[in-house]
């Protein structure tokens, strides 16, 4: 269930991103980043 979470996350954050299906476009600034890294992080510690 928690891949799914970050992989929805990790597309949302590329689609916004880039703008793509006609999309806004919004940048991936550090903040939203880091937030994306602290969910693999956190999945990669529960699988472990």
């Amino acid at each position: 269930m928690s891949l799914i979470v970050v992989g929805q996350t990790l597309c949302s954050l590329a689609l916004d991103h880039f703008g793509i299906l006609g999309l806004p476009q919004y940048a991936a600034n550090p903040a939203r980043l880091l937030g994306a890294g602290l969910l693999v992080l956190g999945v990669m510690l529960v699988r472990l």
